[in-house]
């Protein structure tokens, strides 16, 4: 890849304005978590798993509500990443992606994707990328459907529950909650 391409590549990702997902997705909520260390969704459903420095909590991705806290030292095996879960997720192990490597599910079984971009590193940006679009489409007069919510210097991880109703964006300090809107 040469130079004035990577180049225009930076400028079509700074040119993006932060803002609001498309329809049908809204932000849900944007929730602090101090020492944020990793995250995971629970097999075949919207839960998620929240390992921080202070503990473990599961929360409801399609609300944003918090339905179990554990302040106990939360423990992830990084070898695997994989992090017993509390509450709901009680005795299941669940996926992790963090601090430790890993990562979630990029798209949905619609075409929905997240991605991300990084112009100015340590910045990146995360896209939601509409089905049938590409984030830069490379088609003279083509522009790409990916909207941009959030750039950030500490990303954790990024991406989609099992069921592709939501999705979330942690950095090492919050959460962003993405649900589809109920139709």
């Amino acid at each position: 890849m040469n130079d004035s391409f990577r180049q225009s590549l930076r400028e079509k990702a700074r040119a993006i304005a932060i803002g609001p997902p498309p329809d049908p997705w809204r932000e849900v909520a944007r929730i602090a978590v101090g020492g944020l260390e990793g995250v995971g969704f629970a097999q075949g459903s919207d839960l998620l798993l929240v390992l921080s420095s202070r503990g473990r909590g599961v929360f409801d991705a399609r609300s944003a509500e918090r339905i179990a806290r554990d302040h106990s030292q939360a423990e992830a095996d990084w070898q695997r990443l994989e992090a017993e879960g509390i509450g709901p997720l009680q005795a299941q192990v669940v996926r992790m992606a963090g601090i430790g490597g890993g990562g979630l599910t990029t798209s949905t079984h619609d075409g929905w994707r997240v991605e991300l971009a990084a112009p100015d590193w340590p910045e990146q940006n995360v896209f939601l990328v509409e089905p049938y679009s590409m984030l830069f489409d490379p088609r003279p007069g083509r522009a790409g459907k990916a909207h941009k919510l959030i750039s950030a210097s500490a990303l954790i991880a990024c991406g989609f529950s099992p069921s592709g109703r939501c999705f979330i964006v942690a950095t090492s300090s919050d959460i962003a909650f993405f649900a589809r809107s109920s139709a």
